[in-house]
């Protein structure tokens, strides 16, 4: 204890010493020893000044000890901003925000260039993040461009369908029904083959048989034969799907996919499935087994290939009795008071005629049908459910860096301007499409934060950064005949701390 104590003092004294010599200033003409050995003694070993530099730390820094390359690794905690103009269809906020998680790394380098003041410059990058999935939809807008260009592709297909089927009940090319059929008994008649061929088309709209099994010979893409019958009304047996429907209903069905007759058809089995799915029921069971007509005369059915069986009335020619194309004019014509279940072949177990009389009373009667929606609960519930998801992936920066030393908090102050590549996708979902898209989009960047050295070299650094929002067209979501503008604007405010090294 007695050596400490003694070896305090004399530390002490020597640092008093050192100061009042320090302090005596020498005459102008006659030079001091005094004041040349206080000199040597202040920059000798054992001097105040050494003995300060002895107990100093790298935590009492000085703008210095920053000076240098320097590397940075940490974790970087963000809050991005998404701004979809597809919510300007719906009832609901524009924009949402959502948290990411990742981690960061940065190197640079920066230099004193005035007192406490320094410049340098850094590149680095964010090492992605995945948000929390937002919901953007809500209830539609009745006044929406959506439900507008819903609506008139609605009553575009929904023409389409009455216009096929009033061609097939009404045309003298087709069934005829404006022709007094029942005194044409015996020459008002279909080839069995065609007959057969009908019903599966019928049964590709309605769901339950494919088109190449509906399509068989190319009876629903080649040209049109001639009409069902001939001038006298007997069966033609070259007879394809063109005439019954007309080569104007043929060319609008075209017209609903890039002029491609095939995908055209494709989109009405979709329309009807979705928009009258009793009817659709219907024409996918018509003729599953023998039609009632009238005295009573039977079909006959069709099996699942097409093929017309032998449990109904088929004469020697190999056509179908008259009766069945009269019950197949009033079915689409709209005859809803005649018609029932068995009159088009379809089992009434377990089927309400009334929802079938109702579909077709809004199929011929427009203003039943096209005014509103006919999305199905679940297609509305999901219209009203979108969902969106921003993700990141490495998002590289580059900025000057600009700083200034607190002697007070022995740390350096700094701000770094410069840009910043934003990239990742956007995933958009509901309960029936997914869609997903990149982005890659230069955006400027600011970030301030502070440094405090821990270490000669290790230290710790606290910053703030944002990334102002940027705009990106995304490709457009398509779903149910409209399309939904995809544009989005990204924001990205992110906290990031970083465990940094000086060499």
């Amino acid at each position: 204890m007695s050596r400490f104590l003694c070896c305090s003092l004399l530390v002490l004294a020597c640092e008093l010493q050192a100061e009042g010599l320090t302090e005596k200033q020498p005459s102008d003409n006659v030079a001091s020893p005094v004041a040349s050995d206080a000199t040597s003694k202040t920059e000798s070993p054992g001097s105040g000044t050494a003995s300060t530099a002895i107990f100093d730390t790298k935590i009492n820094s000085s703008a210095e000890d920053y000076a240098g390359g320097y590397v940075g690794l940490g974790v970087n905690v963000g809050v991005h901003e998404t701004n979809a103009k597809v919510n300007k269809e719906f009832e609901a906020p524009t924009r949402f925000r959502a948290t990411t998680f990742s981690g960061t790394v940065a190197f640079g380098f920066q230099q004193p260039v005035s007192g406490n003041f320094m410049i340098g410059f850094e590149v680095g990058a964010d090492m992605g993040g995945t948000g929390k999935r937002a919901r953007i939809g809500g209830n539609i807008r009745n006044n929406s461009a959506m439900m507008l260009a819903y609506r008139d592709d609605y009553s575009t297909k929904e023409g389409i369908l009455r216009q096929m089927f009033d061609n097939i009940a009404t045309s003298p090319d087709a069934l005829g029904d404006d022709y007094p059929v029942v005194t044409l008994a015996g020459s008002h008649i279909i080839n069995a083959g065609v007959y057969g061929r009908f019903v599966q088309a019928m049964r590709y709209f309605g769901g339950t048989s494919n088109f190449s099994i509906g399509n068989r010979n190319n009876f629903m893409t080649a040209p049109a034969g001639g009409g069902v019958f001939d001038g006298t009304y007997n069966a033609n047996a070259n007879a394809v799907f063109v005439d019954f429907i007309g080569e104007r209903t043929a060319g609008n069905i075209r017209g609903l996919s890039g002029s491609n007759l095939q995908a055209g058809y494709a989109v009405m089995h979709e329309f009807i499935r979705s928009n009258f799915p009793t009817i659709a029921d219907a024409l996918g069971h018509m003729a599953e087994r023998p039609m009632m007509a009238e005295n009573p005369i039977a079909g006959p059915s069709v099996d699942p290939n097409g093929n017309v069986n032998n449990d109904g009335t088929v004469d020697v020619n190999g056509n179908v009795h008259w009766a069945v194309a009269r019950e197949l004019s009033r079915f689409f014509g709209g005859d809803y008071v005649i018609y029932e279940y068995e009159n088009i072949g379809v089992n009434p177990a377990g089927r309400n005629i009334a929802d079938l009389r109702r579909e077709m009373e809004d199929l011929y009667n427009p203003d039943n049908s096209h005014i509103r929606p006919r999305l199905s609960a679940v297609e509305m519930r999901a219209l009203s459910d979108f969902r969106s998801k921003t993700s990141f992936g490495i998002c590289p920066y580059a900025a000057i860096k600009f700083g200034y030393f607190v002697n007070e908090i022995n740390g350096l102050f700094y701000a770094k301007i410069g840009v910043t590549q934003l990239q990742g996708h956007v995933d958009v979902i509901n309960d029936f499409i997914e869609k997903k898209d990149k982005f890659h989009t230069i955006a400027p960047l600011v970030v301030v934060g502070i440094s405090k050295m821990l270490t000669q070299n290790c230290g710790v650094s606290i910053e703030v950064s944002h990334a102002p929002k940027t705009n990106k067209k995304l490709r457009d979501i398509e779903w149910k005949g409209y399309k939904v503008e995809n544009n989005v604007g990204i924001s990205k405010t992110d906290l990031r701390i970083l465990v940094t090294y000086t060499f």
